[in-house]
């Protein structure tokens, strides 16, 4: 669960989390129910009817959206997947799988069992409005449930659009798989489909607003701006997962990377131990042996001669925590994902606490991969 997450429980042993952000779309649907619809389709009601039923007809829409990810969740679970924990947000719900689909027949099962939940859950609000006005219940009960019919409904027909990351675009991501067997090709497919879509619906949005179409069309523009977002990290995943395969960081590491003491004075590191590095890049050390950074060779030796004996190596650092991260054991595609955090592209390697090797940026560039071997 993400920090601005409200934990709720857990369900079938899978943790379910609430994400801030939806208790301001919650309130924004139960006041667009509540205050214009109910009460304009069944006018001379008590206020506080309107809100109740508001309240209870929001409720269950969350509720349909986390038996959605709870579906995905149950079928991946039962493929040997892992289950993280599912967040619901405002643009829906999110379940986080902690590994991949073993086949794309598994793929396509886990991707397909959402929608179809939500198939199944605007039939069943569908024959119970139904059934609740012919045995002459209130209209606005009948009403709210055709509602909750319709969204489920819009739910599962968004969904299954053939766009990356939404469950069409997994979908088609499987069915590509088993076509050609190249899963990250197809998933890399999916993700440029997503974008495509993605700017389809921003473009939508905006001639919408322009039209005077209001808040929807806004809306309409950020899932829009949301589904180019994921798609484009899902590609980059993909394309990473291409072009490095299953190699691990400590294929392509340096192990044990050069390492100079940071509390030296400049002038002294260029006497004592410049003389013997021969990599263009080492590693800081502080006093007590925590790492402060990395340092550029070139620039120590190029330093102002009045700094020499003034400013000591470490100033020099650009500090730890600007760089990537990784284990030995991490797939290098993971780490070529991850965003840089700075202008130097190297990877600190840790294994524990304990820095044991640098991946030059070289190594996470796209292209062949060759392993390293330990000098």
């Amino acid at each position: 669960m993400g920090r601005s997450s409200i934990r709720l429980g857990r369900i079938f042993g899978i943790p379910v989390g609430l994400d801030l952000s939806l208790l301001l779309i919650a309130g924004l649907l139960t006041l667009s129910l509540a205050g214009d619809q109910f009460p304009s389709e069944f006018p001379g009601e008590p206020t506080a009817v309107y809100w109740i039923v508001g309240l209870v007809t929001a409720g269950l829409f969350f509720a349909s959206v986390l038996a959605h990810e709870l579906a995905h969740s149950l079928v991946a679970r039962r493929h040997g997947v892992q289950v993280d924990g599912i967040t619901l947000w405002m643009l829906g719900g999110v379940a986080k799988l902690g590994g991949e689909s073993p086949t794309a027949g598994a793929e396509f099962r886990i991707a397909s069992a959402g929608p179809a939940t939500s198939v199944g859950l605007a039939a069943l609000f569908a024959v119970t409005a139904y059934t609740a006005s012919a045995l002459g219940a209130p209209g606005l009960l009948g009403s709210a449930l055709a509602w909750l019919a319709l969204i489920n409904g819009i739910l599962a027909i968004f969904n299954l659009i053939p766009a990356a990351p939404l469950d069409g675009g997994r979908i088609l991501s499987s069915l590509l798989w088993f076509h050609h067997g190249n899963r990250y090709r197809a998933a890399a497919t999916a993700a440029q489909v997503g974008v495509v879509f993605g700017w389809l619906l921003i473009g939508l949005g905006g001639a919408g607003w322009l039209f005077g179409l209001g808040f929807g069309s806004l809306w309409t523009a950020l899932i829009g701006w949301f589904l180019i977002s994921a798609a484009r990290a899902e590609g980059q995943m993909a394309r990473s997962r291409l072009a490095f395969g299953d190699v691990r960081v400590r294929d392509v590491m340096t192990p044990d990377p050069p390492r100079v003491r940071g509390w030296l004075s400049v002038s002294e590191f260029l006497r004592d131990d410049a003389p013997q590095l021969h990599d263009p890049v080492a590693v800081v050390e502080r006093f007590d042996g925590t790492v402060a950074g990395l340092v550029s060779i070139e620039r120590l030796r190029s330093a102002p001669p009045q700094a020499d004996g003034l400013r000591r190596v470490q100033d020099f650092a650009v500090p730890a925590a600007t760089f990537r991260s990784a284990h030995p054991d991490d797939l290098l595609a993971d780490v070529a994902a991850r965003p840089v955090r700075g202008r130097v592209g190297h990877t600190l390697v840790f294994d524990g606490d304990r820095l044991v090797g640098l991946v030059s940026p070289e190594a996470l560039a796209p292209g062949p991969v060759v392993s390293r071997a330990t000098p």
